[in-house]
């Protein structure tokens, strides 16, 4: 295909807006190679490709392609391109198809007429024609009697068209790129639900109430996107989150799904989902206000105005 047929909801979509901007523009470079490919959004074997061969061919570096989940995510060897459009890229070579039968179909009639000599010029058709010389035709309406060649010709264009309507077999490559990302888009589905059930254990937890719209699952839905990542364990994070930070008027306004799912802070608190929290206290703050032995604190040890030690 020579042109890019995006469909304009997927620009607005989860995945799309909860990329980072060097994604994006990834996943347009990688759009482009397979639409000229026609390869049903599926570069079989990309696994294997390396740096350089990425910059030669989609102009982009395999770092860049290993950083955009989810708008370029792995099967096996195999490199899936999000959202591409299948229908189109069917419509296209169907019509591409039916160009080139129409073509041949045409050619091989005028050969046909060439080797009969051709159309006869247009002439007194009674002239000549001692068999009907009032120049009726059979059903007796005035007019020309059509030569044999004509209806040879014509019965040569309905037989062409009938061969042109019959549904030409499908390439196993497009075929097995189809099922696959049919499977992708399942997957997709899946993720998508996953993503749901975790904002509204969020709600839960905190007792608010953020809706199920894009700008809140994108976030959640690239993590999950993620090696690795599972909604169950997701949870088991945001419970131990929402236990340390609920009771702190600064860190309960970060108990939302911008920043927990956030890329730059997601991993260290998923790190952290089976440590345990002591009183809505930190484990580094729980273990410094344990009572050490011997060892009696004074009531006031400072001065809070004047910076002095006081003793009692």
């Amino acid at each position: 295909m020579n042109w890019l047929n995006i469909y304009t909801p997927t620009l607005r979509a989860a995945e799309f807006i909860g990329s980072e901007p060097t994604a994006r523009a990834t996943w347009l470079y990688v759009f482009a190679y397979c639409a000229e490919q026609e390869n049903g959004g599926v570069i079989i074997g990309a696994r294997g490709w390396k740096d350089r061969q990425w910059q030669q061919t989609c102009g982009v570096t395999l770092a860049e392609v290993e950083a955009s989940a989810p708008l370029l995510t792995w099967r096996d060897q195999d490199l899936i391109l999000h959202a591409y459009p299948m229908q189109k890229e069917a419509e296209v070579q169907r019509m591409r198809e039916l160009g080139s039968l129409r073509t041949e179909s045409k050619a091989l009639a005028a050969r046909e007429n060439g080797k009969k000599g051709g159309r006869k010029p247009n002439g007194n058709p009674t002239e000549g024609n001692p068999e009907n010389p009032t120049g009726t035709q059979r059903n007796g309406t005035q007019g020309t009697q059509r030569e044999p060649i004509e209806e040879e010709e014509e019965g040569n264009r309905k037989e062409n068209k009938k061969g042109t309507e019959e549904e030409p077999p499908e390439d196993p490559t497009v075929a097995e790129a189809r099922q696959v990302r049919e499977e992708m888009e399942a997957h997709r589905s899946a993720i998508r639900a996953d993503a749901k059930l975790l904002l509204e254990a969020l709600n839960e937890l905190t007792g608010k109430k953020f809706t199920p719209v894009d700008s809140h699952l994108s976030p959640i839905i690239a993590r999950l996107n993620e090696s690795g990542i599972e909604p169950e364990e997701c949870e088991k994070m945001l419970r131990r989150q929402v236990k340390l930070w609920k009771n702190d008027p600064k860190m309960s306004a970060h108990l939302v799904p911008s920043t927990l799912f956030r890329a730059s802070n997601f991993q260290k608190y998923y790190d952290q989902r089976d440590e345990g929290v002591a009183n809505g206290q930190s484990p580094l703050e729980a273990f410094y206000r344990q009572p050490v032995p011997g060892f009696t604190p004074l009531a006031r040890p400072f001065d809070t105005q004047g910076g002095k030690r006081l003793m009692q």
